[in-house]
């Protein structure tokens, strides 16, 4: 109002184009980020404080066969794991709730009763104040490698067991039962001369 009485009606433009391309690239960006969360390989999940699940990704479900993720939200990430997995899982939550990364393998069926082993990697949400405020978990299936690993190592012990009975040292009987054969330990083992021609009367 002026000194003398006439109104006076005043408007103020603000120029918010910045302001609306920002949030427009910040939508955008979220829903990019959460494409790629969704059509991810890995199964993901999101934990609460107090290690509950509150999120799960599709692809993450598709891997544990999960038909109904409500049964699964809210309840305790322990609860995916046992015996020593189990323990492993709450030490991985909680190198994650204080600032750090949680690492295990652990094995977790799916829920159809599939057995699979799991690579785990547990790492802190911040929030605005730069503080934990939820979890990350990013489990990748490893059973094929666990698998081949298992047979490796079963080839490997056959192959120790093998090179364990080689020095036992060994013999053959051909099937005549008129000549028998040694392994070179048997000559080593009993202190015979290797021109010795192998025979039983020599053994005992």
């Amino acid at each position: 109002t002026w000194p003398d009485g006439r109104l006076v009606h005043l408007e103020i433009a603000v120029n918010i184009t910045a302001r609306k391309q920002s949030a427009r690239r910040l939508k955008s960006s979220e829903l990019f980020n959460k494409s790629i969360i969704q059509s991810s390989c890995d199964c993901i999940k999101v934990l609460d404080l107090d290690g509950c699940l509150q999120y799960m990704n599709e692809g993450g479900q598709e891997l544990l066969h999960i038909a109904d993720i409500g049964r699964y939200l809210q309840r305790s990430y322990e609860d995916f794991w046992q015996g020593s997995d189990r323990k492993a899982s709450r030490a991985a939550i909680a190198d994650a709730l204080r600032g750090g990364e949680g690492r295990f393998t652990g094995f977790a069926p799916t829920e159809e009763g599939v057995p699979k082993w799991w690579d785990v990697i547990v790492t802190p949400i911040l929030g605005n104040d730069h503080e934990v405020a939820q979890l990350l978990v990013v489990s990748r299936d490893i059973t094929e490698r666990k698998r081949a690993e298992d047979a490796l190592e079963e080839r490997e012990q056959l192959l120790r067991q093998a090179q364990a009975y080689a020095h036992i040292g060994y013999w053959s009987l051909a099937a005549d039962l008129r000549s028998i054969t040694w392994s070179e330990e048997i000559y080593h083992l009993f202190g015979i001369e290797p021109t010795v021609v192998p025979s039983f009367d020599v053994l005992q």
